[in-house]
C-alpha cells in the first residue's frame, strides 16, 4: 500500500512533498525548511531507508507505512527551547488517539 497522494493533498492544508522512497523525512522536511518552504509543509514516504528517532535510535521503515515528518516554524522566539538531550531525562508527552511517538 502506498500513500493515495491526490487524497492526502486534498485533506492537509499546508505543502505536502510526497517520495515513494528516501533515506529520512526528516533530513528531507530540514532541506524544505533551509529553502524557505512555510510551516506545515508535510514531508511523507511510502518508504524510509534510514529513518531514525528523537534520539538518534534508528529502525525500520518499510514500504506500506506512511512515513512523515512537518516542518515546524513557531511564530514566537524558541531560542530558550532547550535540545532534545537535555529534555531526554523528563518523559515523553502522552500521545494522542490520533497519533503516538515512535519507540525510538
Amino acid at each position: 500500500m502506498s500513500v493515495d497522494i491526490d487524497r492526502l493533498r486534498e485533506r492537509i492544508d499546508a505543502p505536502v512533498v510526497h517520495h515513494e522512497s528516501i533515506p529520512s523525512t526528516n533530513d528531507v522536511a530540514r532541506a524544505e525548511g533551509r529553502d524557505g518552504s512555510p510551516h506545515g509543509t508535510f514531508v511523507v514516504a511510502d518508504e524510509q531507508t534510514a529513518g531514525r528517532g528523537r534520539t538518534g535510535n534508528v529502525w525500520a521503515s518499510p514500504p506500506g507505512g506512511v512515513w512523515s515528518s512537518t516542518l515546524v516554524r513557531p511564530d514566537f522566539d524558541a531560542s530558550h527551547v532547550a535540545d532534545s538531550r537535555s529534555r531526554a531525562a523528563s518523559p515523553p508527552p502522552k500521545p494522542s488517539r490520533r497519533s503516538a511517538w515512535t519507540r525510538d
